[in-house]
Formats: C-alpha cells, sequence, structure tokens
C-alpha cells in the first residue's frame, strides 16, 4: 500500500517546522523532507481571502513539501516553469526577517543537506540490523515487530535505534520507532496523542494514510489499543474506534479527546531516530499541539462501565505493574498505557 500523496498547486510558502507540526489537518498526510528550522511548500488553496499564516487551519489546504532552488544561481531559477513560486517565496522569507542574497543564498542552504531520519537510523545500524529492519516494509509488518516487543514499565524514553535494539518499549517509544520505521517505506512520520481524562494515561499512535483512508500503529499494555487497518476516512473515525477499548482498572471509559497529529521530522535537526534525547522534546511539544474532544459533557455523564469480559480481553497479557492507578498521580511521561 503506497503513502498518500497529493497534488501540488501553484502558491509556495515557508513555515517553520514547529509551526507545521501544530498546523495539520485532517484531509492530508503532510511528508516534511529534510529537516532543520524550515522548509518550503507549495499549497494548492481553495477559496478566497484566507489569510497567508493560517493556510494549515483553514481545512482548505493540500500540501506537499518540495525543494525549491533556493541556492541555485538567477539563470537556473529562470528556467523554473512557474516564476510566481520564487517570487512569492521571496515575500514570505522578508515576512519571516531571513536573509536573502542576489544569488538567492539563504539560510536554507544549510539545512537542505540535513540528512533524513530513516537514512540516520539505517546508517547507524549494523548490516544485519539493516536487514531485519527491511523486512518491515509494510505497516502490518511494523505491528507484529511491535507485538514482539516486552513492554516497558520504565520512567526513560527510549529512541527507535534503541527500541529496535533492545526490543523493549512502552507506548510513547513503540509510536515513535513505528513512525521511523514507516518513515523508511515511504510514509510521512506522523504521531498523535489520545488524550484521556484525569484517572488515566495518554496514548500514543503512529499514523499512516493508505488510498485516503487513516490506519494506525502502536504499542500497548492493552490488547484493543494497537493496530488499525486503513479503512477511517477521518482522525475522529479513527479515534472513536479506540473509545470502547480505551478505560482503566476501574472500568471507567476514559479517552475523552486526541491532539492533530505531528510530523516527527520537524525534530531531524535533534536525530530523533537515533538519540534519546530528543524523545523529551517530541513529548514536551506534543503537550502543546492543538487539541479535539471527542465526546460531550452530556455524553460522558451517561457513559457505562466496562463489561467484565471485555475488561479481560482488554487487559490479556497485561503487566500489571505497568498499569495506570486512577488514585496515583500521573507521570509526566507517557509511558504506561
Amino acid at each position: 500500500m503506497a503513502p498518500e500523496k497529493h497534488r501540488l498547486g501553484a502558491l509556495a510558502s515557508v513555515h517553520r517546522l514547529d509551526e507545521i507540526g501544530e498546523g495539520l489537518i485532517d484531509t492530508f498526510a503532510l511528508d516534511l523532507h529534510g529537516g532543520g528550522h524550515l522548509s518550503v511548500f507549495l499549497i494548492e488553496l481553495f477559496g478566497k481571502d484566507s489569510e497567508f499564516f493560517d493556510l494549515f487551519h483553514t481545512g482548505k489546504a493540500l500540501v506537499d513539501a518540495v525543494h525549491l532552488p533556493l541556492n541555485q544561481p538567477d539563470d537556473v531559477r529562470k528556467e523554473d516553469p512557474d516564476p510566481v513560486r520564487w517570487k512569492t517565496c521571496k515575500f514570505v522569507l522578508k515576512r519571516l526577517s531571513m536573509p536573502i542574497s542576489d544569488t538567492g543564498e539563504t539560510a536554507f542552504q544549510e539545512t537542505r543537506i540535513l540528512i533524513n531520519a530513516s537514512e540516520a537510523l539505517q546508517k547507524a545500524m549494523t548490516p544485519s540490523e539493516r536487514k531485519l529492519l527491511s523486512r518491515l516494509n509494510t505497516p502490518a509488518r511494523i505491528q507484529t515487530f511491535l507485538d514482539t516487543l516486552e513492554y516497558s514499565v520504565e520512567d526513560v524514553y527510549r529512541c527507535p535505534l534503541r527500541v529496535f535494539r533492545e526490543r523493549m518499549g512502552h507506548c510513547f517509544d513503540g509510536a515513535v520507532f513505528a513512525a521511523a520505521a514507516l518513515s523508511c517505506i515511504g510514509y510521512p512520520p506522523l504521531i498523535l496523542d489520545m488524550l484521556p481524562n484525569d484517572r488515566d494515561d495518554d496514548h500514543i499512535l503512529a499514523l499512516y494514510k493508505s488510498d485516503g483512508y487513516w490506519g494506525a500503529l502502536a504499542q500497548s499494555n492493552f490488547s484493543g489499543l494497537r493496530f488499525r487497518e486503513p479503512i477511517f476516512r477521518n482522525l475522529r473515525e479513527l479515534m472513536l474506534s479506540y473509545f470502547e477499548p480505551f478505560f482503566n482498572i476501574a472500568r471507567e471509559k476514559t479517552l475523552r479527546g486526541y491532539t492533530r497529529p505531528m510530523n516527527l521530522n520537524a525534530f531531524n535537526g535533534l536525530h530523533w531516530t537515533i538519540e534519546d534525547k530528543a524523545m523529551d522534546q517530541i513529548a514536551l511539544k506534543l503537550n502543546e499541539i492543538q487539541r479535539t474532544l471527542l465526546i460531550t459533557n452530556p455524553m460522558i455523564d451517561g457513559l457505562s462501565r466496562v463489561d467484565e469480559r471485555s475488561y479481560d480481553a482488554g487487559l490479556l497479557g497485561a503487566k500489571k505493574e505497568g498499569l495506570f492507578r486512577p488514585s496515583k498521580t500521573k507521570s509526566s511521561r507517557r509511558n504506561e498505557r
């Protein structure tokens, strides 16, 4: 199954990568190529009079990444079939107070040569490790690998390389690893934070799209919070598929909302696939991303308890020491679901 592709339009813009991460919308999977602080994009905008820097929040734009020839001489740029593209990009660079020289050399020059995350992961591996990673060539096979991992109850983060080598991780570690593995086979490395009430822990998913439909990969202490086939038309549908099996040990259904997807290519400069220290930055950024509620207060008031059979099925094979206890204070790290 091939990753979702998007048709390029005719308007160029530049956004900081952390802003892009917050601006993802349900109608597309945004793939950031390269790394650093900035990337260049083409946008096909449906509708008029939208604020230039609100494009990623309108729900009306299809976006795909592209590297414009900013470090090419003027005579090369003049051969571009769409000269408006370069003119618009220069305008945006000025808005961002970025330096522009007569030859088009800007702060992009350094970011353009940064190694991408999937290449960094593979270069850090031994030949035998790369051979095994190459076998994880579909989302289902990546999930099968996740299912072999020992569930971690430690209050630490592991980067994808460490997860691969130690065969261990909690839900955060597993989702970030899955995102890295997805990026190796052509998908954008997207993760999403599922948000409970204050009587449970978060759960992190790695997302992907196939033929326009959302699917998900996950590591979890709960049997029902892992893989989802790519059959969901939007993120809300996908999230609702997790609602019933998302419960605590008091048999309360605790899922309340979710964040927008976050593209981990925004952290390429931190070498997130091979450095543990990048995990804390990813976790902190998840706390800042726009959130969407799934259910209303009247719905919450009417929720029933989880029945005994569903409860037992959800906890099949779970590590009891890794289960969230509603009476205790939630950990600042996302490591227990």
